[in-house]
């Protein structure tokens, strides 16, 4: 009979900088002006290599569905920790630069609870946009190297912020209930634009992308306009702005002037004049440039 022998180590761990159980480990940098938090439960935060406003490394959270900002002070390595990560549903890190700070987007699909993620100037983010789970309804991923096919994701949020990014994909199904898609200098997305934001509680639609290339078929006229900024559409521009001009025009209180602009790039006729000026009159105002 094999015999084993079972020890036990006396001491503790004394290394600030590992996570506990069920906690969110998230790199800071000196280029975070603030943190944006909210949660189900309440909680203590702490930082390693850093100290909130009041000094301390240490910072007890009230129970708050909304969002509390955090400010603090730290090095280039210091690390948040928040606890209870399944009860999170606001999380945000606000930059006043660009940085590089290593982060994994799949720890994100343990955080159950999630509404809004804002993580954006960090080039050091990374990850597959399939680990974002599906109680997220605003992604802000902009200006980080996070990547994959845009339709795994599992829900579709209805505010989408990927500028320069990795992500790729069909825009054609799945969006219908997406209010919003900025998606500058990302080469990978293609589709119907035409099916894009047709069933918006919220009459305002944008989406923005550049340089990628797209086509349009036929919106119903029960859709809001749908605002264009750097879109390719080439040989569609006469028909986009044909249904566009018998779709609604918006009804949101002040809305900002980018979800009254269709400025597109391809090839216009004079068989859309006609609609240029039905835009026009909705208060919209139209742009094409020849590709």
């Amino acid at each position: 009979m094999n015999k084993c022998l079972v020890t036990k180590l006396s001491g503790v761990v004394s290394n600030n900088k590992l996570a506990k159980i069920g906690e969110l480990a998230f790199p800071l940098d000196e280029s975070i002006t603030s943190i944006g938090y909210g949660s189900n439960a309440d909680a203590t935060l702490r930082i390693a290599d850093g100290t909130f406003e009041d000094g301390s490394n240490s910072k007890f959270v009230n129970l708050s569905e909304w969002e509390t900002a955090l400010n603090f002070s730290s090095k280039k390595d210091a690390i948040l920790f928040v606890p209870n990560k399944k009860d999170i549903t606001i999380f945000s890190a606000n930059a006043s630069k660009s940085y590089n700070a290593p982060f994994d987007i799949s720890e994100l699909k343990y955080m159950k609870s999630l509404k809004y993620i804002s993580i954006n100037q960090n080039t050091g983010v990374y990850g597959d946009i399939a680990s974002i789970p599906p109680t997220v309804i605003s992604l802000g991923l902009s200006d980080t190297s996070v990547s994959g096919d845009i339709q795994s994701l599992e829900t579709m949020p209805q505010d989408i912020l990927l500028d320069n990014t990795r992500v790729y994909g069909d825009v054609s199904t799945r969006m219908g209930n997406t209010q919003r898609i900025s998606a500058k200098n990302v080469l990978g997305l293609h589709g119907d634009l035409s099916k894009f934001g047709t069933e918006v509680a919220e009459e305002k639609t944008l989406f923005v992308s550049s340089p990628s290339s797209f086509t349009w078929s036929e919106r119903p006229v029960s859709a809001v306009i749908l605002a264009l900024e750097d879109c390719n559409l080439g040989n569609y521009v006469d028909k986009m702005l044909q249904d566009q001009a018998n779709c609604k025009a918006s009804t949101a209180s002040n809305p900002s002037s980018w979800y009254k602009l269709i400025s597109v790039k391809g090839t216009r006729t004079s068989a859309s004049d006609a609609a240029v000026a039905t835009l026009q009159q909705k208060g919209y105002t139209v742009s094409v440039t020849p590709a």
